[in-house]
């Protein structure tokens, strides 16, 4: 483990593609594929974070608000049916909080036996800021409120908003999670470097998130299908031909 700083350690080893061990998908599939959709709460006036804001522009932002509890009223609803329609089944990026300001979503959820995993509590309550038992006390409330809502225990985590933390991974082993999505580094299942245990680091592919498809990028609904199909080509193109296998996720929020 290389050692950035006195007191910091590298999240992950370099483990260069060539060489790798092959990875094994069950039936002998060359290509691992998943849909997390971002289920979410932000908060119209959140509490102030000393390190980041919530909202571009000054609270409350209704025009940020707005755009988000979109989702939570129609577009899940619409992605729901078009997932069903595919037999596609969710591995849910969760805000443990929609189980208590929105049942009726989490019920659907559940009715499809779709996954879940931790994102947090609210996405406008960042884990910036918090000190290491701070961190494992909100970590674990959503574990409980998720559990409570699904009848899951959630083994997978991605911080609320994106917001990693020096403690994060080894408070993510101690708290029996198996796998995080905070990472972002490879296109394959990789080990992280943690104190004790063991931690997984799983594909979470920001460059096909819908988010910055269309807030950063500024591609249409179209160029969003184009790019889904190239990647997923592209991924398995190098399944192919290459060892290992590819594991490639999409992120609808």
């Amino acid at each position: 483990m290389r050692q950035l700083t006195d007191d910091l350690q590298e999240p992950f080893s370099y483990l260069p593609y060539p060489g790798r061990s092959k990875i094994s998908w069950p039936e002998n599939r060359k290509v691992a594929f998943w849909v997390a959709p971002n289920i979410e709460f932000y908060e119209l006036n959140p509490p102030k974070n000393p390190i980041r804001t919530p909202w571009p522009r000054p609270n409350p932002d209704i025009t940020g608000y707005s755009y988000r509890d979109f989702g939570n009223r129609v577009g899940h609803w619409r992605l729901m049916e078009v997932m069903d329609a595919c037999d596609v089944r969710g591995s849910v990026s969760l805000s443990a909080a929609v189980c208590d300001h929105h049942p009726e979503v989490i019920e659907s959820c559940v009715e499809r036996r779709w996954d879940f995993f931790s994102h947090g509590i609210y996405n406008t309550r960042y884990s910036y800021g918090l000190d290491r038992d701070q961190e494992r006390s909100m970590i674990m409330d959503s574990v409980n409120t998720i559990e409570q809502a699904t009848g899951q225990r959630v083994r997978g985590y991605l911080s609320p908003a994106l917001t990693h933390t020096v403690d994060q991974l080894d408070l993510l082993t101690e708290l029996d999670f198996w796998y995080t999505c905070d990472l972002f580094h490879d296109d394959q299942p990789q080990p992280v470097n943690v104190e004790q245990g063991r931690l997984i680091s799983i594909p979470y592919s920001l460059e096909v998130n819908d988010h910055f498809i269309f807030n950063v990028y500024g591609r249409s609904a179209q160029q969003y299908v184009d790019i889904l199909k190239h990647s997923s080509t592209n991924c398995s193109r190098k399944a192919r031909t290459q060892v290992p296998s590819c594991a490639s996720l999409y992120t609808p929020t």
